[in-house]
C-alpha cells in the first residue's frame, strides 16, 4: 500500500503529464521541424516519480543527496537528518514538468554558453571561485546543476543538467536551458524547479521552537564560570541579574533581547549526536531557557573549526503557585482608587475573588517530546547570528565603560617654575665667556702696559 505522500506526488505528476501533452498538441509553433517540441524532457518519468528513492544534486560548488527511508526523506550524509518534504516534492515534480520549447545546440563544445557543462567534467570539487578571479567565475557560470533521481536498485530514472535561465523568462513563464546528461541536444525548456546543492535548503523546517512571548528566563553559564541571567517579571519587564555597580544596560531592551534565542533558528548542517562528543565536554556553553508553561530547554553549544554546534534536551517542571498574601496586607493593597479598580477586575459577579487557572502542561509536554526526539539523535550547526544569543556574556549587554581620564603630570608646572627661577637668579652682567673668551672670574684688564719686571701673562 502506497503512502499518502506517494499518492499525492503521483497525482500531481499525472497532472503535469497532461499539461505537457496539451502543450505538445496545441502550444507548438507552426513550422516546428520535430514532434519532440512540446514533449516532456524526461519522457515517462511522471509515471515513475513514486519509484524514486534517492535524489542527488551537484553543482560547481558542492553536492547534496537525500534518500527515502520508509515514508520519510533524510540526508544520509548528515546523520540521516530529516529532509524538507516540500523541497523534495518540488524537485521531483519539477523534473516531471519540464517541457521542451525549442531545440538548441547539440555541440558539446557550446554547452558552456548555455550553462550546461556537467559539474563532474568541470571538477566541482574545487569549490566556488574566488570573487577576485574573473576567469574562474566565468568558468563556473558555464557549469550547470546536475540532478539525478535514482530507483531502489540505484538505476537512474532521471539524469539532467539544468543551465541558465533564458533571456526574457518570467515568474509566470519560467524558462531555462537543459539537457539530458548522457546524450541528446540541449533544449529551451519550460517549468519551475529549485534544485540547489546547499544542505541548508534541504533540511527539514519542521523544528521545535520556543516563542519569545512564552519565555520567562534565560541563564547562560560559560566554561570559565561566568554566569548571565535575565528574567521577566509579572508585568512583562525583563531584567538582568547582578548588574555590576556603576554599570547600566546598553539599551532598554537589552535583557529581553535573549527571549527569542530559540524562536527562529534553522540549522546549516547536521551530524549524528554521537559524532560531536565535544558538546559533552567542559568547553561547551550551557544555556537554560524556561517558559511560562513549565517547559525547560537545556542547550549546549561548542565552537569547532569556527562553526557553532548545538545539542539540546527538554523537560517540563511544575509551575510554582504564588503564595496567598496575609489578610491584612491584602486589605491594605485593596485600598485606594487604583487598588479598588484592580480588585474589581479580580472579583466575579458574586464577589468571590478569581483564582489563577492551573497551567495546562499538555502543550509543553508535546514540545518537550519534539525537542528530545530531534536532539536525541542529532547535533546541528547554527549560523553565527543565530547562536549569538545563546552564548552572550554580561559585558555585551552593558554600556561600555568610559575611558579613564589621562593622568595629570604634576611635575610639569614645577619644572617650569625652576627654570624661571634659575633664569631670574642668574646675574645679568656675568660674561659666559662666549663673546670675549674670558672666564667670569678673570681679573679686569687695563690699558696700561705691565711693569717690565712683571712675569709673563
Amino acid at each position: 500500500m502506497k503512502s499518502t505522500t506517494s499518492l499525492g506526488i503521483a497525482a500531481l505528476a499525472v497532472a503535469a503529464l497532461g499539461a505537457a501533452l496539451f502543450l505538445r498538441s496545441s502550444g507548438a509553433k507552426a513550422g516546428d521541424e520535430t514532434a519532440e517540441v512540446g514533449a516532456p524532457l524526461l519522457e515517462g518519468f511522471a509515471s515513475r516519480v513514486n519509484d524514486v528513492t534517492r535524489l542527488e544534486v551537484q553543482t560547481s560548488s558542492g553536492s547534496v543527496a537525500v534518500s527515502r527511508e520508509g515514508d520519510l526523506w533524510v540526508l544520509p550524509e548528515r546523520g540521516s537528518f530529516p529532509a524538507d518534504m516540500a523541497k523534495v516534492r518540488g524537485v521531483l515534480l519539477g523534473l516531471a514538468e519540464l517541457v521542451t520549447v525549442e531545440k538548441k545546440t547539440a555541440n558539446p563544445a557550446r554547452f558552456g554558453d548555455l550553462g550546461l557543462q556537467a559539474p563532474d567534467a568541470a571538477d566541482g570539487s574545487a569549490g566556488p571561485p574566488a570573487p577576485a578571479d574573473p576567469a574562474a567565475a566565468a568558468a563556473a557560470a558555464e557549469v550547470g546543476t546536475r540532478v539525478v533521481a535514482r530507483g531502489a536498485g540505484g538505476e537512474a530514472l532521471a539524469d539532467v543538467v539544468l543551465g541558465k535561465s533564458a533571456q526574457g523568462a518570467r515568474f509566470d513563464r519560467p524558462e531555462r536551458y537543459a539537457r539530458l546528461a548522457d546524450d541528446g541536444p540541449s533544449w529551451l525548456v519550460r517549468g519551475r524547479i529549485d534544485a540547489d546543492a546547499g544542505a541548508t535548503g534541504w533540511m527539514s523546517k519542521d523544528l521545535p521552537k520556543l516563542a519569545r512571548t512564552l519565555t520567562t528566563s534565560v541563564e547562560i553559564v560559560h566554561p570559565d564560570g561566568e554566569r548571565l541571567a535575565v528574567q521577566k517579571d509579572a508585568a512583562g519587564t525583563w531584567a538582568l541579574a547582578d548588574v555590576p555597580e556603576g554599570r547600566e544596560l546598553a539599551w532598554a531592551g537589552a535583557a529581553g533581547s535573549l527571549a527569542g534565542a530559540l524562536e527562529n533558528w534553522a540549522p546549516e548542517d547536521a551530524r549524528a549526536r554521537a559524532d560531536v562528543p565535544e558538546l559533552d565536554g567542559e568547553a561547551a556553553v550551557r544555556t537554560t531557557v524556561r517558559d511560562s508553561r513549565g517547559l525547560v530547554v537545556e542547550v549546549r553549544t561548542v565552537e569547532l573549526d569556527s562553526a557553532i554546534w548545538l545539542a539540546a534536551a527538554a523537560r517540563v517542571e511544575p509551575i510554582a503557585t504564588p503564595e496567598a498574601a496575609p489578610e491584612g496586607e491584602a486589605e491594605g493593597k485593596a485600598e485606594g482608587k487604583a487598588e479598588g479598580k484592580a480588585e474589581g477586575k479580580a472579583e466575579g459577579k458574586d464577589g468571590a475573588t478569581a483564582e489563577t487557572p492551573p497551567v495546562d502542561t499538555a502543550a509543553a509536554e508535546a514540545d518537550a517530546a519534539q525537542w528530545n526526539a530531534l536532539f536525541g539523535r542529532f547535533a546541528v550547526q547554527l549560523p553565527t547570528w543565530t547562536a549569538g544569543p545563546l552564548r552572550k556574556r554580561t559585558e555585551e549587554l552593558l554600556k561600555p565603560l568610559a575611558p579613564p581620564a589621562p593622568p595629570v603630570d604634576e611635575t610639569v608646572g614645577e619644572t617650569v617654575d625652576e627654570t624661571v627661577d634659575e633664569t631670574v637668579e642668574e646675574p645679568a652682567n656675568v660674561d659666559d665667556g662666549v663673546d670675549g673668551g674670558v672666564e667670569a672670574d678673570a681679573p679686569p684688564t687695563t690699558d696700561e702696559p705691565p711693569p717690565a719686571d712683571a712675569p709673563p701673562q
